[in-house]
């Protein structure tokens, strides 16, 4: 039975951001962490709220696990949100390429996490994270088509 009090985030993320993301969400989240994409559609189920996935995700396949998740009608009503956990801040151009992307590919957000940790500090981000996922995975409904 899934517990109502605490949001099911699936972590679809590279092992090295399995820390820094864990830390700032265990909390508020109840969390499954995958490294792979066919481990990331295998853990898909009714109980996930929304998937948050890493640029660098399985070799740098979000979009590839984002385009999936949204052409099954099963899982297209999933909230997708994109984060950049790691790896410095993207050239501003490159950031808002990013970010374009996810926006046409139907995720419902991208947030660089990496900046908002050097813009807010470490704690005042993960606050922001948090608050932002909560808010996301309040969104997941299931399609009435399916």
């Amino acid at each position: 039975m899934k517990d109502k009090s605490k949001p099911k985030l699936l972590l679809a993320i590279r092992p090295k951001a399995v820390p820094r993301l864990t830390k700032a969400l265990s909390a508020e989240f109840s969390l499954a962490v995958c490294h792979t994409i066919e481990e990331a559609l295998a853990a898909l189920d009714e109980e996930i709220d929304a998937v948050i996935c890493g640029t660098n995700f399985d070799e740098s396949r979000m979009f590839e696990l984002l385009r999936r998740i949204k052409r099954d009608h099963a899982t297209r009503h999933v909230p997708f949100v994109c984060v950049k956990a790691f790896g410095g801040v993207l050239h501003e151009g490159s950031d808002a390429g990013v970010a374009k992307a996810a926006e046409l590919l139907d995720a419902c957000a991208y947030i660089d996490f990496a900046r908002w940790r050097v813009e807010f500090g470490k704690n005042a981000a993960a606050e922001k994270l948090r608050t932002a996922l909560h808010d996301i995975a309040s969104m997941a409904k299931p399609d009435p088509d399916a």
